[in-house]
C-alpha cells in the first residue's frame, strides 16, 4: 500500500538491493505513484491580403496554462503592389491540410 511506501524526498540517498525489495514488496511499494500530465498547444494562423498586395499574418499560440501570444507580421507585395486585373488569376496557398484554396 502507499502507506508503506518510503518517503523518497526525505530519505537518505544510498545504494540498496532493489531486486530483493521488488521481489518481496512489489514495485508499487518502492516507486512513487505516477502523476498524470497533460499539455497542449493551439496555433491559429490568419493571412489577409489587402487590395494593394500587402499581406498581414496573425499567428496566435495558446497553451494549456492559458498563456496566449499573438504575432502580427506585415509584408509588402512581392510584385511592388501592382493591382491585379480582373482577368488575372487569384493567388493560391496551401491550407492546413495541404490542399490548395483560393486566398482572394
Amino acid at each position: 500500500s502507499q502507506l508503506d511506501a518510503p518517503d523518497l524526498k526525505n530519505s537518505r540517498k544510498e545504494d540498496g538491493d532493489l531486486d530483493s525489495q521488488v521481489t518481496s514488496r512489489g514495485l508499487q511499494a518502492i516507486l512513487p505513484p505516477a502523476q498524470s500530465r497533460s499539455y497542449f498547444k493551439s496555433v491559429s494562423v490568419t493571412k489577409v491580403m489587402a487590395p494593394d498586395g500587402t499581406v498581414e499574418e496573425r499567428r496566435t499560440v495558446r497553451d494549456s496554462q492559458g498563456h496566449e501570444e499573438t504575432v502580427v507580421t506585415r509584408s509588402s507585395a512581392p510584385d511592388g503592389g501592382l493591382p491585379r486585373g480582373s482577368g488575372d488569376p487569384a493567388p493560391f496557398s496551401a491550407g492546413p491540410e495541404g490542399d490548395l484554396s483560393d486566398t482572394s
